[in-house]
């Protein structure tokens, strides 16, 4: 499992992502809303990563993800295509 501290994450290209969203785990309402943003960041990270890199079969994979029903085989694309592994960990604590 790669470990990622927030202060420095790339993609398995090199290329600097975004910010990372607001993640709020005061409430339950606030956990799933975070959880819905992380998602979506992930998801257009992906998408940027596959179009940095031409490669027309991730853009295809990802372009078929639906974040209202998102399942744990297209996380796992998803992290896939960001990170080349399936299980990624980040740190939120620098």
């Amino acid at each position: 499992m790669k470990t990622l501290k927030k202060s420095n994450l790339v993609s398995k290209s090199g290329r600097s992502l975004s910010e990372l969203p607001v993640i709020d785990l005061t409430t339950d309402r606030r956990i799933s809303n975070s959880i819905r943003r992380l998602n979506s960041w992930l998801l257009d990270e992906a998408k940027k990563e596959a179009d940095n890199n031409n490669d027309y079969f991730s853009k295809v994979m990802l372009k078929g993800i639906n974040l209202k029903n998102i399942t744990t085989a297209d996380k796992d694309t998803i992290n896939l295509v960001l990170f080349g592994e399936t299980e990624v960990e980040i740190l939120l604590k620098e």
